[in-house]
């Protein structure tokens, strides 16, 4: 029998007397098993990371063995190794009895990867580089090697984005950016040839001959060309003045500039810098200067001067023919209408250039497993010369005074952010940064130096916009100096006031 246990025993007693006379009688017992095993020893629900827990099941009858049988249903699974499993049990005596039950096992990988080497690296951390030159040239530092580990070993991928941030952030084919301002004078007060500062010399032009420039931007492009924004004003009628779009071919060294077929030299008026660290280039027939205001209508179109190319637009350190500072100089041929009126001529374009602006590279890490779990990490490396001193010399300042490792300390110190609207017919709202609390004096005053108004003295909190209205409309039409000052350091942005 399938049931050992269960068995029917009949019984038959017989009675008989001396004389043979008997009688019977019959007794049935009837042995059945109709208990279920019992669990002694039942798993309960689990939920567990990366793989399930061992269990044990142990079950017991009352007659005799029990065999145990499990059975799962899948309730979800996925192919990262996460699942949950419906486990049906059953006991069964060799009766056929049978007691069942069930438990649940969940297996969710719910653990992000951790990060266990950034190379020294805080999350968030600012890392600050400084440039290596005044050509606008820095070392970046490679990104970190970051190395993780999942508890799951489940195929954690590492996903790596930089990006740079910044209105000077170099991007796509542009190396980057250096702003133009007026070549300034030497310490008598003009420049090296013995002119007042200027940015634009006009030749036999029926207009204004010297004009000084507001605001400028040179685009660097990786190829080594560059192109330049500028808007100068006239020297002598603040109500006048040339809008320049000037594109210039790759660079050459001194080397590659004398070594081309023919003659080619340099133009060094004032005999400072070094010609043969200098750049050279050619001025493109695109190039164009735009009037504003009194100018308005009209249009020049600009050349390279001389047209056998003896001399090049030159850049570098007394290359603008002014002083000594880091910047351009050149010169052009003009063709156009000048109010109406055809006219053709020459002239020369001078700058003084910084370029070493401020930008950010971020650099953000993150790490997923299968399972979709995450861990980040990030940090940034700012290029903004803070602490910095460059090499050669330096950069220019609108101060006036002759770059040094002061002066550059001077840009970072104190930095103008914005001063607008310039031109203003009105007002101008000044905002400005400075390095440490200290008081700060902020003077308007005539291109000569004499103050004509204070409109600031108190002191400043560190690493904070201020914001300053300066009004102006008690001043004259005009080039004037907004001029920073605090413990030693001086910085300051040109203002034109018109009517």
């Amino acid at each position: 029998t399938d049931c050992p246990q269960a068995y029917v025993l009949t019984r038959v007693f017989t009675a008989t007397d001396l004389c043979g006379n008997s009688t019977s009688a019959t007794q049935t017992i009837t042995v059945v098993d109709t208990t279920a095993p019992e669990f002694t020893l039942f798993p309960a629900d689990q939920t567990n990371q990366c793989e399930e827990a061992a269990y044990s099941i142990e079950a017991a009858d009352n007659c005799g063995l029990v065999l145990i049988e499990e059975n799962r249903t899948i309730i979800s699974e996925d192919e990262c190794g996460n699942y949950e499993h419906l486990v049906l049990v059953t006991a069964t005596d060799e009766c056929g009895n049978v007691n069942s039950g069930s438990f649940t096992i969940i297996v969710a990988d719910n653990e992000a990867p951790q990060i266990t080497d950034t190379e020294g690296l805080m999350n968030g951390e600012n890392i600050q580089v400084c440039w290596d030159d005044v050509w606008g040239n820095a070392t970046i530092p490679a990104a970190a090697q970051i190395s993780f580990v999942d508890n799951c070993d489940n195929a954690p991928v590492l996903d790596f984005v930089e990006v740079t941030v910044g209105d000077y952030a170099p991007s796509g084919d542009v190396f980057g950016y250096c702003a133009i301002t007026t070549p300034q004078p030497m310490a008598d007060g003009e420049t090296c040839d013995n002119y007042a500062t200027h940015s634009i010399r006009m030749f036999n032009f029926p207009g204004d001959e010297f004009y000084t420039t507001i605001d400028g931007m040179v685009t660097t492009y990786l190829d080594g060309s560059r192109h330049i924004e500028m808007t100068t004003v006239s020297a002598s009628n603040p109500n006048a003045g040339w809008t320049v779009t000037a594109d210039f071919s790759a660079d050459m060294t001194w080397d590659e500039w004398d070594g081309q077929p023919g003659y080619h030299s340099y133009k060094s008026d004032c005999g400072l810098g070094d010609h043969t660290l200098w750049h050279y280039a050619i001025l493109q027939t695109s190039s164009q200067l735009i009037g504003w205001g009194d100018y308005a209508g009209s249009e020049l179109n600009m050349s390279h001067q001389p047209s056998n190319e003896y001399f090049g637009f030159q850049l570098g350190e007394g290359a603008n023919n002014k002083n000594g500072e880091f910047g351009f100089s050149g010169w052009f041929y003009y063709n156009g209408t000048f109010n109406g009126e055809t006219i053709m001529g020459s002239g020369d374009l001078f700058g003084d250039l910084n370029c070493c602006l401020p930008y950010e590279i971020t650099r953000d890490y993150s790490i997923t497993d299968c399972s979709g779990n995450q861990e980040t990490f990030g940090y940034t490396v700012s290029l903004s010369g803070d602490g910095c001193v460059t090499g050669g010399g330096g950069l220019q300042e609108e101060s006036g005074e002759s770059s040094n490792a002061g002066n550059t300390m001077a840009r970072d110190y104190i930095a103008i952010e914005s001063l607008a609207p310039n031109p203003t017919n009105g007002s101008s709202t000044l905002t400005f940064t400075i390095q440490e609390a200290a008081t700060v004096t902020v003077q308007v005053t005539m291109m000569d130096g004499a103050v004509v108004l204070e409109p600031f003295q108190a002191m400043v909190v560190p690493n904070s916009l201020q914001t300053i209205l300066i009004g102006t409309e008690g001043l004259d039409a005009g080039m004037y100096q907004v001029r920073l000052t605090s413990r030693g350091f001086m910085t300051s942005k040109k203002l034109l006031v018109i009517e």
